[in-house]
Parts: structure tokens; C-alpha cells; sequence
């Protein structure tokens, strides 16, 4: 939808209807402005990064893990999330592993209400 929005065509015209409606004197107030209030964002954005990480600290201090142990936790999660995916399914490597289990012919063998009925033998049974 806006996917051309962005081109310095489409900015200069933007750029225009803006100077029109506001005017010469009031642009540079706006961009002042604007500068400021993603300033203050990215100072708000730092100060949320460096309380969400002291919070983890502490909560590391209170549990007893060092940060060693921490890292080989998230490591095992992060390599948990790479046998499977978000939809739960198998990836490759998770498919190996079942491969080699000797369980996929379990799995994968015809159930006895989808198997196809015999062909009829060439040799007639004895009849008594």
C-alpha cells in the first residue's frame, strides 16, 4: 500500500504541501521539534534497555546463577527453538534424530483401515 511512499519524488512533494500549509516561519519550529521529541525517545529507549538489563542482574544475583550459567542457558533454549519451530513441527535436525530412532517406519506404515485389499490368488482354495 505505501510501498513507494518514501521515494525523494513523493518527499519533495510532501515537503511542498507542508511549506504551503504551514508556512515558512512555522517548518523549522516543527523540525526543532520534531528533533527534540526523538531525542527524548531515544534517551527513554536507553534508560528502559539499562533498566531491563540491571533487573535481569539482580534477578541473576537473587536465583544464585552466575552469568556464565546464564549464558549456557540461554544457549541450550536458543538451540531448544532450533530443533523445532514456532508451529511446533519438526526442522531437519529434529527430523534426523527421529529418523534414527527406528521410529518412522512405525509412523509412516500403512494403518490396517487404509490398506488395499488383497489381489485375489490365480490358484483357486480347495473346495471340500
Amino acid at each position: 500500500m505505501f510501498e513507494g511512499l518514501l521515494q525523494p519524488e513523493h518527499l519533495l512533494i510532501i515537503f511542498l504541501i507542508a511549506l504551503i500549509v504551514f508556512g515558512p516561519k512555522k517548518l523549522p519550529e516543527l523540525g526543532k521539534g520534531l528533533g527534540k521529541s526523538i531525542r527524548e525517545f531515544k534517551d527513554s529507549m536507553k534508560e528502559t534497555t539499562g533498566s531491563i538489563k540491571n533487573a535481569g542482574e539482580q534477578i541473576m544475583q537473587d536465583v544464585g546463577v552466575s552469568p556464565d550459567q546464564a549464558k549456557k542457558i540461554t544457549q541450550g533454549v536458543q538451540t531448544a527453538r532450533q530443533v523445532t519451530n514456532p508451529k511446533g513441527l519438526m526442522t531437519t535436525l529434529g527430523q534426523r534424530a527421529f529418523d534414527s530412532t527406528g521410529l518412522k517406519d512405525a509412523v509412516t506404515s500403512t494403518p490396517a483401515a487404509e490398506a488395499k485389499p488383497e489381489e485375489p490368488s490365480a490358484v483357486p482354495p480347495p473346495t471340500a
